[in-house]
């Protein structure tokens, strides 16, 4: 049998940070240290990683999503100055695909390559059973930020396709 498990998807705090200017690192990195309380050591490589209680992912060279852990509020938008901040928390559900199988099941869905080293731990928009998704792959388990409006959808595919794989497997 193999190695999969979905959760029933929860809404995380979730921020939408559009920085212009982003060549200017510095002020980057002085915008991140306020939302995220921490010093994140910026260039974050490959486009995403932990700030504290914080999940930094780099969508473009001017737009990162900052998503909280569970329990924890983010900051007043205010706090970071003229930089545009979005709460977009009450818009996004997250699944969870844990297990040694969790990267198969998604690609039979997802419009890019989720194996080989560039993909162990790498964060992606894209599209999954043609809904717009963001993926945050690690070794051993994926998230799946999935618009509210899509989540239903996702959901059912993600267990419809994780029936699949079962069943595929000798």
């Amino acid at each position: 049998m193999p190695d999969v498990q979905i959760n029933d998807g929860v809404s995380l705090p979730l921020l939408s940070v559009a920085l212009p200017r982003a060549h200017d690192l510095a002020r980057v990195q002085a915008v991140l240290d306020r939302l995220t309380g921490t010093q994140p050591v910026l260039p974050i490589a490959p486009r995403f990683g932990r700030a504290g209680v914080c999940t930094l992912m780099q969508d473009a060279p001017d737009h990162w999503f900052v998503r909280y852990d569970a329990g924890v509020p983010p900051p007043d938008a205010s706090a970071a100055g003229d930089v545009v901040v979005t709460d977009i928390t009450d818009g996004w559900i997250t699944f969870r695909v844990r297990g040694d199988d969790a990267r198969e099941l998604l690609a039979q869905g997802a419009r890019v390559d989720l194996h080989g080293d560039a993909a162990t731990r790498c964060f992606f928009r894209t599209l999954l059973a043609e809904a717009p998704v963001l993926l945050l792959l690690h070794e051993r388990d994926c998230e799946v930020m999935v618009p509210r409006s899509y989540s239903a959808w996702v959901h059912a595919w993600l267990r419809h396709a994780a029936g699949f794989h079962e069943r595929a497997q000798p």
